[in-house]
């Protein structure tokens, strides 16, 4: 249900975005498959893990998230690029969602309310996801492998919880000035 809830329909696309659906997530019996996008969210998944194993805090959950996506976008880049193209044309497509349409949209309330908007708001959850995975898109094609360790070894190295505003400073000027921008724009 999930994945099925994140592909658009295709009797809706454009026939430009038609052609690249069908060529990212066709299958055989003429349907769609959401399954390259989540084959490469499983190492996402693993990276959340090797946070944990590590006993490493991220500070905010929003942060896990985007460290989450660098990671894979990194390792995915080296192992399986062609996992890339789907997941870009379907965090495109879904950062094109009309905001205004949604009930959660800051990063404060998704701090909050994670699991409530999991359970609550599928598809809610999931635009943040897309913008997640687009903020590491960002920042992987600006900073490349040397972002991923900035962050890697900030979140290691930042025991005590810090105030937004240090926070948002401290990553723009430790790891990367996107986040700057991320922080500010979201």
């Amino acid at each position: 249900f999930f994945w099925r809830a994140h592909l658009p329909n295709p009797a809706l696309l454009q026939s430009v975005d038609s052609e690249q659906f069908t060529k990212a997530f066709g299958t055989a019996d003429g349907g769609f498959s959401a399954r390259p996008f989540f084959d490469m969210a499983t190492t996402h998944e693993l990276f959340h893990l090797r946070l944990f194993a590590g006993g490493i805090e991220t500070q905010r959950i929003w942060l896990e998230e985007v460290f989450c996506n660098l990671a894979s976008i990194a390792f995915v880049t080296k192992n399986q690029p062609e996992l890339l193209k789907a997941n870009d044309l379907l965090t495109s497509y879904h950062l094109q969602t009309n905001k205004t349409m949604l009930k959660y949209t800051c990063l404060e309330t998704f701090e909050e309310n994670r699991m409530k908007i999991v359970m609550e708001a599928p598809q809610n959850y999931g635009w943040y996801q897309f913008r997640f995975i687009d903020a590491a898109n960002k920042l992987f094609h600006e900073g490349g492998e040397e972002v991923l360790k900035k962050l890697w070894n900030f979140l290691g190295e930042e025991k005590e919880k810090l105030s937004d505003e240090a926070l948002k400073v401290k990553l723009s000027t430790e790891v990367h000035p996107y986040f700057n921008e991320l922080i500010e724009n979201w």
